[in-house]
């Protein structure tokens, strides 16, 4: 049977999301305003088996269970979004959206796999509209469609490297004619997977499906390769693409490293739970600047495709894979709008806070995990130089400030608590009179900022109570194996007790592609063990849930531009798991 073919978001879902989609519509009319109404007819395509050597014809998600309709004046809903059931394979769906205006509308039409419409649309077209009164204008026809003719390994540009016994994670990438991503059922068994000497399928991984785990088994140089094929027996394959143009991606296999720092283990380049090609729009990064984990949320300035934007996404963890998916984007909405977002934090609410703006005109704006805005204090409101934020498992926030006039007279770091209520401030510090640029803070309240090309540390003169100040407790990078550190973009730390991890930092450093790390004495343990070299990283979170949680310990990073300025050809978030 044919495994159903799933299409994203168009750039018109996306600025339709962004400008506000889901609310209930257009709402009462006046009843001394004349409306209309218009009729919908939604063809669904059939599947009929195709003799070998045969183009596919057109397809939509079979397991697409509703259609949704949403119709807009201009940038604003005026109905919507309307749900339906979507219709067998072959036959048409109708509806009638009454109380509409006689005008020229648009209306976006989007099929879903969630009965109720809600979701991710894995495939939209959008017409224009213009209703009648008495009988319903009928709409023309929309066929939704999609089509598989390219399939492609997500690598980096020089294949991939991993430790023998040490795991790869990798997924293809289905696209169209165009160029669109097309999305397939995970579990497909249309998506054939095979490796080269010296690999083998990871234990409970199947050799089918858009994703796949890899083991080495032995140093070498090896290959893996996926292959669409689409038929039956009877009548052969009707489609047989190869991905990555008929070549199979490099795979090198090495031997273990020896003679690591003890408290930092070798980390292997989950390959195939990397997420966002270069680009704007929802699942695409153009200038990532931070990273934040509960659920993953990013700050991409360069993401401003659309009405809003898509500075802001969001992504769900799975907490047994590590895997990301992309469950929301957004920009802001009414009088709170994400520009040039440049820092995010996220708290236990899984609520995030983002940095928008650019000193000394900062805002600091708050987003429930659907997106809405949550109001914060007039204090927090008012921190106009803010560079990097970061909240404590307490809620309490964190910014690092830019310079307010002079190096020696600096706000560094302001400490709220969960109700915006001021409790800390440092400032006329020299030793931070650059620009901070990343901030963190341990289990201890200690604090950790990014300035001036080196880590410096403040330790609370009582953890219990904050109000009570902070003092200077050393600054790192200034020796070792990274002197100094050279223009630190972000850092994270190991909250995990008990763990020879414990307290340790990541820092980014995208000038080196690497990430340097030091201990909680501040110890410089050199560049992190990484099975494949980083490429510009920016922002960093590490998953600091229990040792019992399989993901506990992960490192994602963040990519942002090479140094010349060109967006990256790589993908924009990593995911590192340590052995």
């Amino acid at each position: 049977m044919k495994t159903g073919n799933l299409m994203p978001l168009t750039a018109a879902l996306a600025a339709c999301l962004l400008a506000g989609c889901g609310g209930s519509g257009g709402g009462s009319k006046s009843s001394t305003v004349p409306t209309g109404a218009v009729r919908f007819q939604i063809q669904w395509p059939s599947v009929p088996a195709q003799p070998q050597g045969k183009a596919l014809p057109s397809l939509i998600p079979l397991d697409a269970k509703s259609i949704v309709i949403t119709i807009r004046d201009g940038a604003t809903i005026i109905s919507g979004p309307t749900v339906i059931a979507a219709p067998a394979p072959g036959a048409a769906a109708t509806a009638t959206i009454p109380n509409l205006p006689l005008k020229a509308l648009t209306a976006l039409v989007e099929a879903k796999v969630d009965p109720a419409g809600q979701g991710v649309a894995e495939t939209a077209a959008s017409e224009m509209v213009t209703p009648t009164s008495g009988t319903p204008a009928t709409a023309p026809t929309l066929v939704l469609h999609s089509q598989i003719t390219k399939v492609t390994i997500s690598t980096p540009p020089s294949g991939i490297a991993l430790i023998v016994g040490g795991i790869a994670f990798l997924s293809v990438t289905p696209t169209n004619a165009q160029g669109q991503v097309v999305m397939v059922d995970p579990n497909t068994k249309t998506i054939q997977w095979t490796v080269g000497p010296g690999l083998v399928f990871a234990a409970g991984s199947a050799s089918t499906g858009l994703s796949v785990q890899l083991t080495g088994t032995s140093a070498g140089t090896s290959s893996v390769s996926a292959t669409y094929r689409d038929g039956s027996a009877a009548t052969g394959d009707a489609v047989s693409i190869a991905s990555n143009g008929g070549v199979g991606v490099p795979v090198v296999v090495q031997a273990l490293p020896t003679g690591r720092p003890p408290n930092v283990p070798q980390y292997v380049n989950q390959a195939g739970l990397a997420i966002g090609p270069t680009g704007t729009g929802p699942g695409k990064f153009l200038l990532l600047n931070d990273i934040a984990l509960g659920s993953l949320y990013t700050a991409d300035p360069g993401n401003t495709n659309g009405t809003n934007g898509s500075q802001l996404q969001k992504y769900t963890q799975d907490k047994t894979t590590g895997a990301l998916s992309l469950d929301k984007t957004f920009g802001g909405s009414g009088a709170v709008e994400v520009a040039n977002a440049t820092s995010v934090a996220v708290d236990s609410s899984d609520d995030v806070y983002v940095v928008s703006g650019t000193p000394p005109n900062t805002i600091i704006a708050k987003f429930s995990p659907k997106g809405g805005v949550i109001p914060v204090s007039a204090l927090v409101a008012g921190v106009t130089n803010a560079t990097g934020i970061v909240v404590d498992s307490l809620n309490n926030l964190f910014v690092a400030e830019d310079q307010i006039s002079t190096p020696t007279d600096v706000t560094v770091i302001e400490v709220f608590d969960q109700n915006g209520v001021l409790m800390t401030t440092i400032k006329g510090l020299p030793v931070l009179a650059g620009k901070p640029t990343g901030i963190t803070v341990d289990q201890s309240e200690n604090i950790y900022v990014l300035s001036n090309n080196a880590l410096v540390k403040f330790k609370p003169n009582n953890p219990g109570d904050l109000k009570k100040d902070y003092v200077p407790d050393g600054s790192f990078g200034a020796g070792g194996r990274t002197t100094p550190l050279v223009s630190p973009a972000r850092v994270t730390v190991d909250k995990r007790p008990g763990l020879p991890t414990s307290g340790n930092l990541y820092v980014t450093l995208p000038q080196n592609n690497q990430v340097e790390v030091f201990d909680k004495n501040g110890n410089d343990s050199g560049k992190l063990p990484l099975d494949i070299p980083l490429s510009t990283p920016t922002g960093i979170a590490i998953d600091n849930s229990p040792p019992t949680v399989p993901t506990s310990g992960y490192i994602y990073t963040g990519n942002q531009v090479i140094l010349t300025g060109t967006p990256n050809v790589d993908n924009a978030v990593h995911v590192f798991k340590p052995q």
